[in-house]
């Protein structure tokens, strides 16, 4: 049993996170790093736990973005197809790799697809602006049925599928919430934010839930569920809270905001681990 100490701090660290996974979506790339700071909890220990909290932060973001009509399911259905089989196979997988390599590699994608959003972002001269030359209206104001590109025809399913497979299982692999790995490739490929962020909040129970049953079928004692669920204590107002925010930020910020996010911490994160290494 942790101390009473470990646990208090977990559910801060879940307070924090959550209002980032409701807001811009990556508040679960800070959860794993945080955690195994902490005295007497492993990498895999906190991956394990870690994932296991998301479903109920998952459920939590998926129905506040419903409720503001932000979750495009004949769209987001498809992502959630493949990530669900891929969130299964990444923690099952994750036993048998170097912690170091596979992050290294995610963290790396998840850099460079996340600068080429910031670049497509910074560069987009489109959206409504108002008298001082914001941008007049919040993402809840544009959202439109049809901002997510393809999802009608047999190709942009796929694609979906294909997606999700690889943010299920790179997600599993490194404990992060969906978001983390899914929003750079939809924010590089267009997707309208809220659409973006919308998708991203879909796949993250079914790909905590697929995990969660990984490790207790496949690898039991991996998950503790007491620390997992200090995480859901705060994961789940402060998503609710994030979710609040991001309905009510400028498009255009809320997109540099998100990419400014995933830049840095995609790249803290491969500085951690090559310090780790060197030091």
């Amino acid at each position: 049993m942790l101390p009473d100490y470990v646990l208090c701090s977990a559910a801060a660290i879940g307070l924090v996170a959550g209002v980032l996974i409701g807001s811009v979506g990556v508040g679960g790339i800070i959860i794993v790093p945080t955690l195994i700071e902490l005295p007497g909890i492993s990498v895999q220990t906190a991956i394990a736990s870690a994932m296991f909290s998301y479903i109920a932060v998952g459920i939590a973001g998926t129905g506040a973005y419903m409720r503001e009509e932000s979750v495009l399911w004949q769209s987001a259905g498809w992502l959630v197809l493949g990530a669900t089989p891929g969130g299964f196979a990444g923690a099952f997988t994750l036993q048998f790799l170097a912690d170091l390599e596979v992050k290294l590699t995610l963290y790396g994608l998840v850099l460079i697809s996340a600068i080429y959003s910031l670049y497509r972002t910074a560069t987009d001269k489109g959206g409504k602006e108002d008298d001082d030359g914001n941008d007049a209206e919040t993402a809840s104001d544009m959202i439109e049925p049809m901002d997510a590109p393809g999802y009608a025809t047999v190709g942009g399913r796929a694609l979906r599928v294909v997606v999700g497979v690889f943010d299920g299982f790179g997600s599993a692999l490194t404990g992060t919430s969906g978001p983390v790995i899914l929003l750079p490739v939809l924010i590089g490929l267009r997707w309208d934010i809220l659409d973006a962020l919308g998708s991203a909040q879909s796949v993250q129970a079914p790909i905590a839930l697929a995990a969660t049953v990984a490790y207790v079928t496949l690898r039991p004692g991996t998950i503790d569920f007491v620390l997992g669920g200090c995480l859901m204590a705060g994961l789940v107002p402060g998503a609710l809270v994030g979710a609040y925010i991001a309905h009510k930020v400028p498009v255009r910020q809320l997109k540099l905001l998100v990419s400014c996010i995933l830049v840095v911490a995609s790249a803290f994160l491969i500085g951690k681990l090559i310090w780790s290494e060197v030091k």
